[in-house]
C-alpha cells in the first residue's frame, strides 16, 4: 500500500500541515473569532478550527512511522510502530499500520502469534484482499489449514492457492479436483499447472507433470528462468519442504 518513500512524504506533507493548522487554529482563528461580531462568521471559523484539529490528528500516527523508519533499534522500531497503529483514526490507514506492525513481529521478533495477532487487526480495518491473503499464508504456517481455507476463499483466491492448502492437508485428490476443475474451466494461469505439474511428480506421474510444466512455460516464457520456478521443478516435495522451512524460521513444530 505504501512504500519507505511514501511514508517519509506523507509524514513530511501532514506535518506541514499539521503546523499551519496549529499555527491558524490557536493564533489567528482566536483574534478573528474575538473581533467578529457576525454569527455566521463565527460558525466558520469555529469550523475551521475543528478541520484544523482533524488534520493534527492525521499527522500523529504518520510521525510515529517515520520515526519507526529512522529507528535502529528493534524495540524502538516495535513501539514506535504500535503508537502508530494505535493513533490513526482513518480505517484504511489503521490497517496499514497495524500491517507493519504484524511484520515488525515476524521478522524481527519472529513471534508468528503475535504476527497474526496484528495482521488480523490489518484485515478488520483495511478490508484488502491481500491482507486477507498474507493472513491466510501465516495460519496455514502455524498448521491451521481450515482458518487458512476460509480465508483464502473469502479474499477469493487462485484456484491454485486454494489445492496448495488442501495438498498440504493431505487431501491430494481434492487438490487435483479443483486444478483440474481452473483448467477445464480456463480459469488456469502459470501456477495452476505448476501445482498440479507438482502433485502428478508428487505421485508418481512423470509424463503429466512434464506436460502441466511445457504448459506452464507456455504462458509465460520468462517465467523458466524464475528461481521459484526451477525449485519447484526440480523438488516433488516443495510445498512441503517450503512449510518446514516457514516453520523453522519461527520455531514452530509439526
Amino acid at each position: 500500500m505504501f512504500n519507505d518513500i511514501l511514508v517519509e512524504f506523507l509524514s513530511l506533507f501532514f506535518s506541514v500541515v499539521a503546523v499551519i493548522a496549529i499555527i491558524v487554529s490557536s493564533i489567528i482563528i482566536p483574534i478573528l473569532y474575538r473581533n467578529t461580531k457576525r454569527k455566521n462568521l463565527k460558525w466558520i471559523y469555529s469550523g475551521i478550527i475543528i478541520v484544523s484539529i482533524f488534520v493534527i490528528l492525521l499527522y500523529i500516527p504518520w510521525f510515529f512511522k517515520n520515526k519507526a523508519l529512522n529507528s535502529k533499534a528493534d524495540d524502538d522500531i516495535i513501539k514506535y510502530d504500535i503508537y502508530a497503529a494505535k493513533t490513526a483514526i482513518l480505517p484504511p490507514i489503521k490497517g496499514y499500520m497495524y500491517d507493519r506492525l504484524a511484520g515488525d513481529y515476524l521478522t524481527i521478533k519472529k513471534d508468528l502469534d503475535k504476527g497474526i495477532k496484528y495482521q488480523e487487526l490489518a484485515c478488520k480495518y483495511s478490508k484488502d484482499s491481500y491482507d486477507l491473503y498474507f493472513l491466510s499464508y501465516l495460519y496455514e504456517v502455524k498448521g491451521d489449514y481450515d482458518k487458512a481455507l476460509n480465508l483464502i476463499e473469502s479474499s477469493k483466491g487462485r484456484p491454485s492457492r486454494i489445492a496448495k492448502i488442501h495438498f498440504l492437508k493431505g487431501d491430494t485428490d481434492k487438490a487435483l479436483e479443483i486444478l483440474n476443475k481452473a483448467i477445464e474451466g480456463k480459469d488456469a494461469g502459470i501456477w495452476e499447472y505448476m501445482y498440479r505439474a507438482n502433485i502428478y511428480d508428487y505421485l508418481g506421474k512423470s509424463s503429466l507433470a512434464q506436460k502441466d510444466y511445457k504448459k506452464a512455460i507456455e504462458i509465460n516464457p520468462e517465467a523458466e528462468n524464475y528461481p521459484i520456478i526451477k525449485e519447484i521443478r526440480g523438488n516433488k516435495n516443495y510445498q512441503f519442504d517450503a512449510i518446514k522451512k516457514a516453520r523453522k524460521l519461527y520455531n514452530i513444530e509439526k
